[in-house]
């Protein structure tokens, strides 16, 4: 068998890389980012990449951008986290559709946090 190959966007792995810079500095919420240029630099990729990753990492609720200010550090609260969790289980349903492995692996996730949507 041919193992899978992971092949994430630019955006996605300097997603991480942010948010491994935001752990490693100790940054906390409303603690300002780096200027994009500058994260630009140091992750060896170009600006609209970093501008992708940050406007990704805005939308779970990790970041906070306002035009013409600095981005900032801002900690989900329970509504971004359950947005997220809705998209990763919508998401879920749809890759069972497309890739029919996923089929069996859906009713154990299903199964596992059921008591969790619960509480």
């Amino acid at each position: 068998m041919v193992p899978s190959l992971k092949c994430d966007s630019l955006a996605e792995q300097a997603s991480e890389a942010i948010v491994e810079y935001i752990s490693e500095r100790g940054l906390r919420d409303e603690d300002g980012l780096s200027a994009t240029t500058e994260l630009a630099g140091m992750l060896h990729v170009s600006v609209p990449v970093v501008r992708e990753a940050i406007a990704g990492l805005s939308m779970i609720g990790l970041l906070k951008r306002q035009h013409g200010r600095e981005t900032t550090v801002s900690m989900p609260d329970s509504t971004h986290l359950a947005r997220l969790l809705a998209f990763r289980v919508a998401g879920a349903n749809v890759a069972a559709a497309v890739h029919p492995a996923a089929d069996e692996a859906l009713p154990g996730f299903e199964q596992e946090h059921a008591g969790r949507r619960r509480r």
